[in-house]
């Protein structure tokens, strides 16, 4: 009755890509809202990764260290860590969300 929980990109075939596709392009920003929609969908991972190196150096510890490093290496990938498989990408999401949550019971385990 329901779907499978499997990611739909896992089915595209490379090949096809190439083919025209009807829908619009709002990337090459014609008006107003195709620059608000770019906005919205392409640079939440560069406001994450400000609040983490925010979250870094607010303080200066050995532990906000992780973070810090942890940015600087988002940031070197920058756009291209957005196009491995998407295994890849969250496996590096998953050891920043276990650093999250060591961290956090670290400094409450005081």
């Amino acid at each position: 009755m329901a779907g499978d929980n499997v990611e739909i990109c896992m089915n595209l075939d490379a090949a096809s890509f190439s083919q025209h596709n009807p829908v619009p392009n709002s990337i090459h920003c014609r008006l107003y809202l195709d620059t608000f929609m770019v906005v919205i969908f392409s640079y939440p991972f560069w406001f994450v990764l400000t609040t983490i190196f925010i979250t870094g150096m607010t303080r200066i510890s050995i532990f906000c260290m992780g973070y810090v490093v942890a940015c600087f290496y988002f940031l070197l990938f920058g756009g291209d860590l957005l196009l491995k498989p998407i295994k890849s990408i969250l496996c590096y999401w998953d050891w920043l969300i276990t650093y999250n949550v060591f961290m956090i019971t670290t400094k409450n385990s005081h």
